[in-house]
């Protein structure tokens, strides 16, 4: 038997009563646990919806783990250039490793929070930081 005592409230449990009690607690918040961290491996919902902005430019919005990220890339007035969002789709495949690599190439890589990726004329994939504290912006290069 386990004496249990908080303020005026005393009881005893059996021990094999409270053995189970916190083995049922300890398995549920294990199962917790790993739901989350599979729910932070899903780096962006890859539905995007596209926008256009000015000049050829088109923009989509999307939550993700590390807050809202901006997908960038070119086109023409009536729809996005589709090489573009080609060179995006083998990015994507590894989204949430690929940005966790870059990040570790910096020194203080946990302080950069991912805010852009863009694609260039050349096809490469490009993941623009922001500092966290002051808000300043570095651009790391990937190629895809």
């Amino acid at each position: 038997m386990i004496s249990v005592h908080c303020d005026l409230v005393r009881g005893t449990i059996p021990d094999a009563a409270l053995e189970e009690r916190v083995l049922t607690t300890f398995r549920s918040v294990v199962a917790a646990l790993r739901e989350a961290a599979d729910r932070m491996t899903d780096f962006v919902d890859t539905k995007f919806r596209f926008e256009y902005v000015s000049e050829g430019l088109w923009v989509a919005r999307t939550p993700s783990v590390w807050g809202m990220i901006e997908i960038v890339v070119g086109g023409g007035e009536d729809q996005p250039d589709q090489k573009k969002l080609e060179a995006l789709e083998p990015f994507f495949v590894e989204a949430y490793a690929r940005i966790i690599d870059l990040r570790r190439k910096n020194g203080l890589g946990r302080l950069y929070r991912p805010v852009r990726i863009a694609v260039n004329d050349a096809g490469r994939v490009g993941v623009q930081f922001q500092h966290r504290i002051f808000s300043s912006r570095r651009v790391m290069l990937l190629e895809s």
